[in-house]
Formats: structure tokens, C-alpha cells, sequence
């Protein structure tokens, strides 16, 4: 185990995170975001459900919502008798033990890249699937959407959650940033990467380590925005994300 000689910065909603990370890595974490779960969802999952029984999740937070909208409008139990018997994928490990925490039972299908575009494909062409329902944020990206358009398969977005920037805490933790008092900064998502470096304006670009989780945040952040060799992109997984501050750790 590392000493904790090295400081990062987590922005990320909820501590899960980290909770992952606390013990290779000292911790400041200040969640920029709140999720709010977007009304009658669940509905629309259960309306498309009747055409389409393939399921894709591409985070644990969509899981949870979907849960939770399911319980505030009653339909939990026709919920849980769907999710059980449709095929389900998802993109990363994690989300994976939050469908099994929720649901009781495994997913059908972990993707073997953590990125959507990889998983959709993945689907297609090992499971010729020529339906599937994404329920997720409505922050993501629509790269899916245009692919499943071009090969004909019928892809059902489902909004679940929208995140809100929380003003109080861009500031504190872009203040944390300027006074250069942490070593890694994590971006857990593309909204994550732009609300910080919005607010970083005045002093880009950023030197500090960064972390983009995933190809697409990687590919959104914008580039003037941090020192080119300061970037570096994870596949979107915890695993991964350990061995990448391991490794940042180590030499600093």
C-alpha cells in the first residue's frame, strides 16, 4: 500500500469514488454535480419494456434511479419482474454489483471496454440484438444514437437523471485547484470536465495531473483547458483508475 503522499481531487456526485480510492490516495472530495432524478422515467421504461426486453446500463447511478422513480411511482414490483427476465448489460464491473445490489440477480453481459460505443457494438455483433434501452443521464453522449441509426437497430434513450452544477462548490474546488494544493484531479464525466474548467478560466491552463474517466470525457475536455502532457484518459474503470494514481503516485 502506498503512503498517502499524494493528494486528488474528486468531483464526482456521490463518494463512492472515494470510498474506491481512499486508501491508495488522501482524498478531497467536493461533488460540483447533484443528480436529480427525472420524473416518471420508470414509466417510460416500463412503456418501452413492452417492445424491447434488452437493457444496457452504463453507470450505477442509472440503475438507482430507475429504482427509485420505480418506488415514488409505485410500479417497483412490475419493475423488478422485467429487469429479471430481460437480458441486461452493462458497461463496467461496478455497475454490474450495483444491478446485482438492486436487483438480485447478475447481469447478463459486462462489457469488455468500458465505453458505450464498445459495449453497443459488442452487443450487435455477439447477441444480434436489434433492440435496446439505455436508461442514463441526459447529460450523455448521443454518439449510440447516431450508430444504432446507421446499423438499424432501435435504441430506446431513456433519461433517468439530470445533473445540476452546484455554484457553491465549482468555486471551492477550482480555488483548491488555483492554490495548487492537490496532485491528481479526477473528471468522472464531460460536464464535470467543462463546469471546472469554465471556472478555471482566468488561470488555464491546468498543470496539475488530471484524469479524464472514459474516451468520451477524455475527447470533451477542453484541451486548452489543461497542459497537454497533464491529461491522461482511463477506460472508465475503477480498476484502471487505481492503477493509473498508483502509478502518478509513485513519482511524485
Amino acid at each position: 500500500m502506498l503512503k498517502k503522499k499524494c493528494k486528488t481531487l474528486i468531483l464526482s456526485p456521490d463518494s463512492s469514488l472515494a470510498t474506491d480510492l481512499h486508501d491508495i490516495t488522501e482524498i478531497i472530495w467536493i461533488p460540483i454535480i447533484r443528480l436529480n432524478s427525472i420524473q416518471g422515467s420508470s414509466l417510460k421504461f416500463l412503456e418501452s419494456a413492452k417492445r424491447c426486453n434488452n437493457i444496457a446500463f452504463t453507470s450505477p447511478r442509472a440503475v438507482k434511479a430507475l429504482i427509485d422513480d420505480a418506488m415514488r411511482h409505485s410500479v417497483l414490483e412490475e419493475l423488478m419482474i422485467i429487469l429479471r427476465k430481460a437480458f441486461i448489460a452493462v458497461i463496467a464491473s461496478k455497475t454490474g454489483e450495483e444491478v446485482l445490489r438492486q436487483v438480485g440477480r447478475p447481469p447478463d453481459y459486462v462489457a469488455t471496454k468500458h465505453y458505450s460505443k464498445n459495449m453497443f457494438l459488442e452487443l450487435i455483433e455477439r447477441f444480434k440484438i436489434n433492440c435496446l434501452i439505455i436508461p442514463r443521464s441526459s447529460e450523455s453522449s448521443k454518439e449510440i444514437n447516431y450508430m444504432a441509426e446507421r446499423l438499424g437497430v432501435n435504441l430506446i434513450d431513456i433519461e433517468v437523471y439530470r445533473p445540476e452544477p452546484l455554484i457553491k462548490e465549482i468555486e471551492r474546488a477550482s480555488e483548491i485547484i488555483r492554490k495548487g494544493s492537490i496532485d491528481i484531479i479526477i473528471f468522472s464525466s464531460t460536464m464535470i470536465a467543462k463546469l471546472i474548467c469554465e471556472s478555471l478560466s482566468d488561470t488555464y491552463p491546468i498543470k496539475t495531473k488530471v484524469i479524464a474517466m472514459g474516451e468520451t470525457t477524455f475527447q470533451n475536455v477542453p484541451k486548452h483547458c489543461i497542459e497537454p502532457s497533464a491529461l491522461v484518459v482511463g477506460d472508465g474503470s475503477v480498476e484502471t483508475l487505481k492503477s493509473i494514481i498508483t502509478n502518478l503516485c509513485r513519482h511524485m
